[in-house]
C-alpha cells in the first residue's frame, strides 16, 4: 500500500501513541503505518479477542488470546515466522464497496494475469499462514473448530458456524423475515434454497490457504436452480469463458440486492462483488467494513488492493 497521507494520520494520533510498546520504542516511519491499520481494524471488530495492537521488535504487532503476531511485509505471522515471511500470502484487506451491484473493473495489463489463473499450479502459490486466523478463531485444527461450532437455524435450514455468526445470522434472519412481507423477490429466493452450508475444514480450490468455512466465519446459500447463470468465477473459466471477470450481470447468478444488503449490514462481505467472483458465499468479516470506514475518512480506498478468492 502506498503511504497515507497526513491528513489521515491526524485523528490516530492518540491510538498511535496509545499502541507504541514503550517509552524507548523507535516510533515507525509514516509508511508503516499500513500494518497498523489493518491490525487496528482486527481490533475494532474483534475487541473481545484482541488485546493489544502495538509497535514492537520494529514491526506493528498484534495480541490476541495472549498470543503476539506480527505484520511482516503484509503477512500476520507468529514470532517464529517473522523472517520465512516470503512462504506466506499477504494478510491485506482489501476495499469493498456496497451499494448497487456492479461488475469489478479491469485494466488490460490485470487481464493477461487473470486469463493464466485458472492453469496455476497450488503447490506454487503461497499458502496463508493459518495460526494468526487459528488463534483469532480458536480452531486451529479441524478438531478444535468441530467442538466449538453451534447449530444454527437460517431460512428453514440447519447451519453449523463459529459463535461469532449467532447473533448476526439471528438478525440476518429476523430482518429477511420483516423484508419477504413486501418482497416477492426475497420470498422466491429463501423458499428455493435447498441448503446452507456452513463450517467444513478445507482448503480454498487451487490454493494451500484454509478457507473461511474451515473457521465456521462463513456460509453458502445453495438454491434449487441457477437459472443459466454462473455464480462462481471458476466455474465459468472452466466452461470455457475466458473473460470470466467480464461476465455481464445478465449472465451471472446473483442473489437478491436487498438479501446482500440486509447481511452486509450485520458484518458479512459477500463474495459476488470479488473480482473472483462466489454469489453464493457469505463471509462474516467485520474488519473489512472497520478497515474501510477508516480508510474512507481521508477518501484513501483506492490505495487497497482488490479482493483474493476468500472462500
Amino acid at each position: 500500500m502506498t503511504m497515507l497521507r497526513h491528513t489521515f494520520l491526524v485523528p490516530i494520533i492518540a491510538c498511535l501513541a496509545a499502541a507504541v510498546a514503550t517509552a524507548d520504542t523507535p516510533l515507525p516511519q509514516w509508511g508503516q503505518l499500513d500494518g497498523f491499520v489493518h491490525l487496528r481494524a482486527y481490533q475494532t471488530a474483534y475487541p473481545d479477542r484482541v488485546q493489544s495492537v502495538a509497535y514492537r521488535d520494529g514491526d506493528w504487532a498484534i495480541l490476541v488470546n495472549d498470543t503476539w503476531f506480527y505484520w511482516a511485509n503484509g503477512r500476520i505471522l507468529p514470532e517464529k515466522a517473522r523472517a520465512s515471511w516470503e512462504l506466506y500470502a499477504p494478510a491485506r484487506l482489501y476495499r469493498y464497496r456496497t451499494g448497487v451491484y456492479t461488475v469489478p473493473p479491469v485494466d488490460a495489463g490485470e487481464e493477461e494475469i487473470l486469463e493464466a489463473w485458472i492453469h496455476r499450479d497450488p503447490a506454487t502459490v503461497p499458502r496463508r499462514h493459518n495460526g494468526f486466523l487459528g488463534v483469532l478463531y480458536g480452531a486451529l485444527s479441524s478438531g478444535q473448530a468441530r467442538q466449538i461450532m453451534q447449530t444454527v437455524d437460517l431460512f428453514g435450514h440447519r447451519v453449523r458456524v463459529h459463535p461469532l455468526l449467532v447473533e448476526p445470522l439471528e438478525r440476518v434472519r429476523r430482518q429477511t423475515k420483516k423484508a419477504m412481507l413486501h418482497n416477492p423477490e426475497l420470498i422466491r429466493f429463501v423458499n428455493g434454497l435447498v441448503q446452507i452450508d456452513g463450517q467444513n475444514w478445507r482448503e480454498i480450490a487451487g490454493t494451500r490457504s484454509l478457507s473461511y468455512h474451515s473457521y465456521g466465519v462463513a456460509i453458502d446459500m445453495i438454491p434449487s436452480s441457477y437459472r443459466g447463470g454462473f455464480s462462481y468465477w471458476r466455474w465459468a473459466a472452466e466452461a470455457g469463458i475466458v473473460r470470466w471477470w467480464a461476465l455481464p450481470p445478465s449472465q451471472r447468478w446473483l442473489l437478491p440486492p436487498d438479501l446482500v444488503e440486509i447481511f452486509e449490514q450485520n458484518g458479512f462481505v459477500w463474495g459476488g462483488r470479488w473480482l473472483f467472483f462466489d454469489a453464493i458465499h457469505m463471509e462474516y468479516r467485520p474488519e473489512i467494513f472497520a478497515v474501510n470506514r477508516t480508510l474512507e475518512q481521508d477518501r484513501a480506498n483506492a490505495a487497497l488492493p482488490r479482493s483474493s478468492p476468500g472462500r
